[in-house]
């Protein structure tokens, strides 16, 4: 009977554990709340490879400079998350080759329950992690991780064909 409750309590806590991000990097230190892309990529843990390495074409910077403009960004991801680690800093430098304003860049680390103590993300239906939301307005755009690093999704999501 104990040995019963065991398995089913293992096999319980094992799905949780996979619904929350398909896979955790525990080694990462995790960053819970609001914070910026450079100390996000500074205290995370993550390899700075992709970022450091992504480079954007001139055209494409430009286009994404002038159908982006006036959108603010609320990022919501965890630093533990390796599907997070993997696709993010294609976003993040994007950002900034574009020169997208700090001030307009609202990055929220979120904890096991995707919650963090300010409470911004009751703003927006979070389902999956990493998600990005562009917001101008009223008006709010959804992006996901699979389109983060492919352009033509971007301008997809930005002129509503998508």
């Amino acid at each position: 009977m104990k040995k019963n409750i065991f398995i089913l309590f293992s096999i319980l806590l094992f799905s949780i554990m996979l619904t929350s991000c398909a896979s955790n990097y525990l080694s990462y230190k995790q960053i819970i709340g609001y914070t910026t892309i450079k100390k996000w990529m500074e205290n995370s843990g993550w390899n700075n490879y992709l970022y450091l390495n992504t480079n954007f074409s001139e055209t494409e910077i430009r286009e994404f400079q002038s159908f982006s403009q006036g959108y603010q960004y609320y990022i919501f991801a965890s630093s533990t998350c390796l599907e997070c680690a993997e696709t993010l800093p294609y976003f993040f430098k994007l950002l900034e080759d574009a020169n997208i304003a700090e001030g307009n860049i609202f990055l929220y680390g979120l904890d096991d329950y995707w919650q963090e103590p300010s409470g911004a993300y009751k703003q927006f239906k979070i389902n999956e992690i990493p998600i990005v939301f562009a917001v101008k307005h009223d008006e709010k755009k959804r992006i996901s991780k699979q389109d983060f690093s492919n352009f033509e999704n971007l301008r997809q999501i930005f002129d509503g064909s998508r």
